[in-house]
């Protein structure tokens, strides 16, 4: 039997909860790929807009000194970066970090970006592929918030949309 295109994300409702200023909450999801094209597969992301609640945004990230973008990610360790972005890591079926799929995009998890926005009439950008057939690949994802003690109350929201596309 041949193996199908497949793509599986772990948990698609991830709520913050309440947030402390200067202090980044982060919350994650497995993401899982099964393509069997020769030619590999990639994983694109975008989001409908940056977090929203009633007229207020939260920023998207600009990692610790204004060094990523939605193409590419920074170190984003620092409690006074504000913003919400994402990393991902590719991970063996223990769950440890491999970074296979994802080492072009993001270096370690101390590395996010941005997500691209339909708002903003950006297109989704890639942030995991292979050039070769695999089956179960996984990555952790995680999403990250960091507001600071200006951000207005509220409950922010948005839709991150994660496209699979196998290479043919």
């Amino acid at each position: 039997t041949s193996e199908k295109f497949s793509f599986n994300i772990s948990d698609v409702d991830l709520p913050f909860g309440s947030m402390t200023p200067n202090v980044g909450s982060t919350q994650t999801n497995i993401i899982t790929i099964t393509s069997p094209s020769s030619r590999g597969y990639e994983v694109l992301a975008i989001a409908n807009h940056p977090l929203l609640a009633n007229n207020y945004t939260i920023p998207d990230t600009s990692c610790n000194s204004s060094n990523c973008s939605k193409t590419t990610s920074a170190p984003w360790t620092l409690p006074t970066a504000y913003g919400f972005g994402f990393n991902a890591l590719g991970i063996n079926s223990s769950g440890v970090a491999t970074n296979i799929g994802t080492s072009n995009y993001f270096t370690d998890a101390t590395y996010y970006r941005p997500f691209a926005s339909l708002s903003k009439n950006d297109l989704p950008q890639v942030f995991m592929s292979e050039n070769n057939r695999v089956k179960d690949r996984q990555a952790k994802i995680t999403y990250k918030v960091n507001i600071s003690p200006n951000q207005a109350t509220g409950v922010y929201s948005n839709l991150i949309n994660l496209i699979a596309i196998p290479k043919y």
